[in-house]
C-alpha cells in the first residue's frame, strides 16, 4: 500500500497553509492527550513549507497503543473506538476504508486530518518523511514507487508500512530483514549510503552510476501509479543529468513561415462524463476486476488462494469480510427462494464471477464503497475505470451522509450482519426503499437482478 493524499469526507472543509500545520496538528493532539495516543503527521505534513498549501494531513497512529487503551479485537474495532472517542472530545469524525477522518475548526475555516493505525508508528513515519527538493516534480509516491522497483531488482521486497523482506523462490515475500532506513539504504544502494540517500527520487538517482540510475528512472516511469508533475526546463534538466541521461541538444530556430490562410476555431470537446444512478449501484465487471486484483482472493478481505489450484479461492478465515458476504449472500438466495418456489441459483463459471456476485447483494455495495474496490490506477481511462471512479464518489458521498446524520451509538457497519434483528442493515435498507406492498419480493428481485443470479 502507498499513501496518497488527498479526498476530503467533509463538505465544508478547504485546503490549508503549511504554516497551519502546528496548530491543526495540536488540536487533534489535545483531544486524544487523555488517551495517551500521539499522532505522528507524514507525507508532506512532515516536513512543512510555509506557503505550500495541501487538501488535508496525514498522520498515523501506533497500532498497539491505540488496541491497549480501547481493549479492541483487532484494528478493525480500534478504528472504531478510535472515531468515537474523538468524536466525543467535540470534533467531528467519519471513517472509510482504513482511515479515521477528523474535521478540525480553526478560526473560520476547517481542514481535514485523516488518521492511519498502523504497527510501529514511530519507525514507520520515517518512511513517509521526505526530503524532497522545492522545485522537484515528484511526490513521495514517486519515492515509494523507486524504493519498490530497486528493492525488486535487488532480491527484496519493500512495503512501505513494514520495511524490507527478502523474497522467495516464487518471488513472494518471505523473511523480514529490517525497518532501519540506514540499514536498508546500505542493502539497496551501497555501503556508504544512509538514509538521506532514500529521502527523494532525486537522492537515490544521485546515489547510483548513471547507467543503473537511467535504468530505474526509465523503469519507474512505465509504472501506471508514476505521477510527475510538470516541471521547469531547469528541473527537467536536472533530474535527467542525475539519471545519466543525455541533455536534448538545442533546436535550430526556425525559418519564418508565411501566415497561414485563418481557419475556423475548432469546437471545444469535452469528454461526455460518466452517468452514475445514484440510486442503483453498478457492480465492477469480471474484465474489470481481472484488470485491477490478480486474483479473485484479492477482492475481498479474509479470502486465500487455493494451494492446489492457483485460479481458485481455496478458503477463507471464519469472522472476515469475505465470511460475512457468503452469509449475506446465502441469505438473499434462501430469502429469493422463499419468495419464489421457482427460483434456482445460476452456478457460476468461476470464483471471479462468485466474488462479483458477493459484491452484487447490498452489503456487497456497502462493502465495496467502504474499501474502494471501485477505485482502479488514475491511469487506467477506459469508460468503466471512468465509471467505477465517479460511482465510486457518489456512493461514497451518500454513505457519509448517512452516517453523519446517525447519532454515534448507532452507526453500524451497513454489510456487517446483525444478531439483534437476524438481517443487516443493508438488506433493511433495501426492503425499506420497496413498496409496501410486495416488499420483500421487490427487495429481493432487485438485490437478485444486481447480482447476476437470474
Amino acid at each position: 500500500m502507498i499513501l496518497n493524499e488527498g479526498g476530503n469526507v467533509f463538505p465544508d472543509v478547504t485546503p490549508f497553509d503549511h504554516a497551519q500545520v502546528p496548530e491543526i496538528l495540536k488540536t487533534v493532539q489535545r483531544a486524544l492527550s487523555s488517551a495517551d495516543i500521539n499522532v505522528i503527521p507524514v507525507g508532506s505534513a512532515a516536513t512543512p513549507r510555509p506557503g505550500k498549501k495541501s487538501g488535508d494531513m496525514d498522520v498515523i497512529a501506533d497500532e498497539e497503543r491505540v488496541l491497549k487503551y480501547f481493549k479492541a479485537k483487532d484494528a478493525k474495532a480500534a478504528r472504531k473506538a478510535l472515531s468515537d472517542f474523538i468524536s466525543a472530545q467535540g470534533l467531528q469524525t467519519a471513517q472509510t476504508g482504513i482511515n479515521v477522518h477528523v474535521r478540525v475548526p480553526v478560526g473560520t475555516e476547517a481542514h481535514q486530518v485523516d488518521i492511519m493505525i498502523t504497527p510501529k508508528a514511530e519507525r514507520i513515519a520515517k518512511f513517509h518523511t521526505h526530503d524532497i527538493p522545492e522545485k522537484s516534480p515528484f511526490k513521495g509516491v514517486n519515492k515509494q514507487l523507486m524504493l519498490a522497483i530497486l528493492a525488486k531488482q535487488k532480491g527484496y521486497m519493500w512495503s512501505a508500512w513494514q520495511g524490507l523482506f527478502a523474497r522467495d523462490e516464487k518471488g513472494k515475500k518471505a523473511d523480514f530483514i529490517s525497518d532501519d532506513l540506514d540499514e536498508i539504504a546500505v542493502l539497496l544502494l551501497g555501503p556508504r549510503a544512509t538514509s538521506k540517500n532514500l529521502g527523494s527520487v532525486e537522492a537515490i538517482l544521485q546515489s547510483l552510476p548513471n547507467e543503473q540510475a537511467a535504468s530505474l528512472l526509465a523503469r519507474a516511469e512505465q509504472d501506471p501509479n508514476w505521477v510527475v508533475k510538470k516541471p521547469a526546463n531547469e528541473a527537467i534538466d536536472r533530474i535527467r543529468q542525475l539519471a545519466g541521461l543525455a541533455e536534448a541538444a538545442p533546436q535550430e530556430p526556425a525559418q519564418p513561415t508565411p501566415p497561414a490562410q485563418p481557419t475556423p476555431p475548432a469546437q471545444p470537446t469535452t469528454p461526455a462524463k460518466p452517468v452514475v444512478d445514484p440510486k442503483n449501484y453498478k457492480v465492477p465487471s469480471i474484465e474489470y476486476l481481472k484488470k485491477n486484483f490478480q486474483h479473485p482472493a484479492n477482492v475481498i478481505d479474509g479470502a486465500w488462494p487455493s494451494e492446489t489450484d492457483p485460479e481458485r479461492i481455496g478458503a477463507w478465515k471464519p469472522g472476515s469480510d469475505y465470511d460475512d458476504l457468503v452469509m449475506a449472500l446465502s441469505g438473499s438466495q434462501y430469502r429469493a427462494a422463499k419468495a419464489d418456489p421457482s427460483f434456482r441459483v445460476v452456478p457460476v463459471k468461476d470464483d471471479w464471477e462468485y466474488v462479483q456476485r458477493l459484491l452484487g447483494t447490498p452489503e456487497g455495495k456497502e462493502y465495496a464503497v467502504d474499501t474502494w474496490v471501485g477505485l482502479s490506477s488514475i491511469a487506467d481511462k477506459s469508460q468503466e475505470a471512468e465509471f467505477q471512479r465517479s460511482q465510486q464518489k457518489e456512493f461514497e458521498k451518500q454513505r457519509n451522509a448517512r452516517e453523519l446524520a446517525q447519532k454515534d451509538d448507532l452507526i453500524k457497519p451497513g454489510w456487517k450482519w446483525d444478531p439483534e434483528t437476524g438481517s443487516t442493515p443493508a438488506f433493511q435498507r433495501a426492503q425499506s426503499q420497496a413498496p409496501a406492498t410486495q416488499q420483500t419480493k421487490e427487495a429481493l428481485n432487485a438485490m437478485l437482478r444486481i447480482a447476476r443470479l437470474k
